[in-house]
Parts: structure tokens; sequence; C-alpha cells
């Protein structure tokens, strides 16, 4: 649902005292929390002033702004014109620089994934009972020549239940263009009739879809536990799983204990880390690729308990220019370790970053330093999967070559 109006916007000498209080662990590639800023200039110079407070390169930022980059962005904030406010962003050539605004599905996902604890009391100002929510289907979509695909379709939720698959191009919503949030705002609980397309130039399906309030953290959670399957290939039985988020312990428990539980028995895991938000920790790799030993605690009470799990069976790594982050961190230390990794190339987006809450309630988030890992440099580049497949998804009906192949070679 749409952000109720609010008063919380603090000016600079404040918030930047109190930022280290505002520091989340949940995330590898640090969003070190939301910092607010005061309301009393322009959106346009307020972003421009963060930029020189926070830019993680100084030189590069003068430049942007001598060819022109900042003068113009004042114009395009004036005009809201968020299309052209992130073009020009993007000239600063580091990732995590980026405006999101209420109007897209990752202004919510960001705001509830990285807002730490002491900004739930702020929150309460922007949303009911500062529980960060939207109404929405449980789809993730992606935008090509103004028209807007699935991407990926969260289980369970209504874009489901209504058989969307990745690829469908959504196409309206009661007879009006469909947009990601708009589309459904206040009509949680409500039937709307949603149009999409299957195949290219092909003809419009009609379904009545049922949209709901989503939380977030919750519904990525709720996502991650459904994705958990054992498909049988060639007699062997293989574990799918995918994590929808990595920010933070929670999740990183639910991979845990569902890879040592429901796909336990299985032979070999397909990890999928395709779509996610990130967020992955470093020392993720060790549960699968550590030396550090396995303890198996037994006594009289034949209660087995144990310490330091891993996770020793053979593992394939899915990846994609929608891994991103902390995930591309993990799937680069888990090809260094000889896990095989299958896709297309990361996205390249590896850098630390800050989230600021603007006066107009939009969020910025904006690199705050550059990010190597053992020395090698990722931002900008990616992770080169060892199996390249190249995957079209608009019009793909669900179909997934990437996943195939990942299946078959975890069988071998």
């Amino acid at each position: 649902m749409a952000p109720k109006s609010a008063s919380l916007y603090r000016a600079r000498g404040q918030h930047r005292s109190a930022g280290r209080n505002y520091h989340s662990r949940v995330s590898t590639i640090p969003i070190t929390g939301l910092f607010m800023v005061a309301g009393g200039r322009t959106l346009g110079r307020e972003i421009v002033e963060l930029l020189q407070a926070e830019f993680c390169d100084p030189q590069k930022l003068n430049e942007w702004s001598e060819n022109g980059h900042a003068a113009a962005l004042l114009l395009a904030a004036k005009e809201n014109n968020n299309r052209l406010v992130n073009q020009l962003l993007s000239h600063l050539g580091v990732s995590h620089t980026k405006r999101f605004s209420a109007d897209e599905i990752d202004y919510y996902h960001l705001l509830d994934t990285y807002a730490s604890a002491g900004l739930r009391s702020p929150l309460k100002e922007l949303f009911p009972a500062g529980v960060v929510q939207y109404v929405g289907i449980g789809v993730l979509v992606f935008e090509q020549g103004n028209r807007f695909f699935a991407s990926f379709v969260v289980p369970n939720e209504a874009a489901a239940e209504c058989e969307i698959l990745p690829g469908d191009e959504l196409v309206s919503a009661n007879g009006l263009p469909y947009k990601p949030i708009a589309s459904f705002r206040g009509l949680g609980g409500r039937t709307v009739s949603l149009q999409f397309r299957r195949e290219a130039n092909g003809s419009i399906t009609e379904c009545q879809v049922r949209p709901t309030i989503l939380r977030p953290a919750k519904m990525l959670a709720a996502a991650s536990s459904a994705s958990a399957r054992v498909v049988p290939v060639r007699s062997k039985a293989i574990g799918y799983y995918k994590p929808w988020s990595l920010a933070g312990d929670r999740y990183w428990k639910l991979l845990v204990t569902t890879l040592l539980g429901p796909l336990q028995s299985c032979e070999a895991l397909v990890l999928d880390l395709r779509g996610s938000i990130g967020g992955a920790s470093p020392d993720f790799a060790e549960f699968f690729i550590g030396r550090s030993p396995e303890l198996n605690l037994s006594g009289a009470s034949k209660l087995k308990r144990t310490i330091n799990p891993h996770w020793r069976k053979r593992t394939i790594v899915l990846v994609d220019g929608t891994t991103r982050s902390g995930n591309e961190i993990l799937a680069f230390a888990l090809q260094r370790a000889g896990v095989l990794t299958v896709g297309s190339k990361t996205s390249g987006e590896v850098a630390a970053a800050k989230p600021f809450l603007l006066c107009d309630r939009s969020l910025l988030l904006i690199a705050t330093h550059r990010v190597t890992v053992d020395g090698n440099i990722l931002e900008g580049i990616g992770v080169k999967p060892d199996v390249e497949i190249h995957r079209q998804t608009a019009y793909s009906a669900g179909k997934d070559e990437q996943l195939s192949v990942a299946l078959g070679l975890a069988a071998e």
C-alpha cells in the first residue's frame, strides 16, 4: 500500500551522528541502515548534496558534475523524472547508486530488508504499525520496450494461483495498462481482471486475481521455503533450493535447516542464486566448501546433535544477470573452490552502499565504498559461469534451460 504522509525527515547534523546506531549486520554488501534528510531543500539539491557527502569516488563525482550531469539531475528531479534521474546517476559508473520510488517493488523490498531495528519507530509514520507492506500479486517483473514481463513468480501467491509464468507479458489490470504497484494499490482482497500474453504477438488471456497485502521479508522467507523440492533426474534425487533473499541470519538459517532437513537425502543440490535480493555473507561459503570439522554428538538419551554442519554433496550454482551484490561474492567463492556454476554472467553490482529516505519519501542508494574480493574486482565485471547458457526470459512460457542443464549436471 502507499506510504502515509510523514514528517520524519531530519536534519543532516542529526542523522549523521545517529547513523551508527542504525547499522545492521544483515547485509554483506553493507547497506548500513536508513538515513533521513531534511525536506527544506529541493529534491535534486538533496540528492546532489548527499552524493557530495557520501559517494565513494570524489574524483569521478567531480567529473560527473563538470560534464553537466549534476545540473541535468536538478532539472530531472524538479520534473520528477525518475527514469532520467537514474540514467544520470548511472553515468557515475558505480553500482548501488540509484533512486527508487514508491511505485516500484524494489522500494518496499529494500526498505523491509535493510531498515534496521532502530528505524521501526520512524517507519510507523510511513506504514501501519511501522510494518513495510504493499498490495500486490507476488511477481517480480522487468521492463523491456515499455512492456512489463514476469521474471520470477512467488510460490503460493496470487500470480502463481492465476498460473502466471516467468516470461509472461503483463498487459493490463482492470482495463488499464499494467503497473507493478499502481495497478493494485488500494485493491487488497478485491478481484482484479488481469490480462497477460504468453507468446509474442499472441492472444491475450484474462484471469481473475485477488491481490493481497504483502510483507516483503515474510513473503521472501515463505517463498524460499516453498522453493525446496526434490527433482528425479536419471534415477537420482536432485535437490533444488532458491533463497529469495540471503540478507540476514533468518534466511541463512532457513537455507541450512532446509538442506539438512527436507533435502538431506538428496544426492546433489542445485542452488539457485538468480532473482534474489542478495545480501549473502562471505562466510556462508563455509557451509559448502569449508574444511572445519563437523561434529556429531550422541549420548545415553539417544538424541543426536550436529555441531558446525556442512553440505558435502555435489552442488551446482545457478547464476545470471539478476544475481547481484553479496550473492555474487558467494558465487565467486564457491566457483573458486571448484563448485560448478551454470547460467549467464552475474550483474557486476558489488559496491558497499547506504540508503537514504529523501524528502519526497523516495529511496536513494549511494555507493559509499568500492569492494574487492581477495584482491579481485567484481564490480562492473561480474562472475562468468563455468557453463554458459543463454536464457531469453520474455515470452519463454516458464521454460528454463539454465535450470534444466544444471539439474542434468547435478545428476552426473
